[in-house]
């Protein structure tokens, strides 16, 4: 029941995922208490084989579509770079209402909808970063708010 209830969380949101090293070692420590080593490990191992079955079709979905691993979602590009670039309010907007993604310069914008969504994602990630590395002071104060 644990697999079944983490591959759908991990399918509903992904960044589940980043919770799971810390889950699976609460889960460790507890399960150690009531049994031995082995049968805590074969527990938790059963519990990652199963979300890993329910998670199998999405996985191999976007593997077959894409036609290379593709991790659950394809927005991390467009939220960071919402977030980080010189328009950045903190907000999907401008100070005056306009989407983020439009004040871009015409020639990325027309570069970016050429793309099919994962090259998207992968621009989109590529021109935050290097925002980000350029100004690092300026990416602080966005993520402090």
């Amino acid at each position: 029941m644990g697999g079944l209830l983490l591959g759908l969380a991990v399918l509903s949101r992904s960044s589940v995922l980043a919770f799971v090293p810390l889950g699976l070692w609460w889960l460790w420590s507890r399960l150690r208490r009531v049994a031995d080593g082995r049968q805590a490990a074969r527990g938790l191992a059963i519990l990652a084989v199963t979300a890993g079955l329910v998670v199998s079709p999405w996985l191999a979905r976007t593997y077959r579509f894409h036609g290379r691993p593709f991790y659950f979602l394809s927005t991390v590009g467009s939220g960071l770079w919402t977030g980080n670039n010189p328009h950045a309010t903190g907000s999907t907007l401008t100070r005056d209402g306009t989407p983020i993604r439009y004040t871009a310069p015409p020639e990325f914008l027309e570069q970016l909808f050429r793309l099919p969504e994962v090259e998207q994602d992968a621009l989109l990630r590529r021109t935050a970063l290097a925002y980000m590395s350029a100004h690092p002071a300026r990416t602080v104060r966005l993520f402090l708010g």
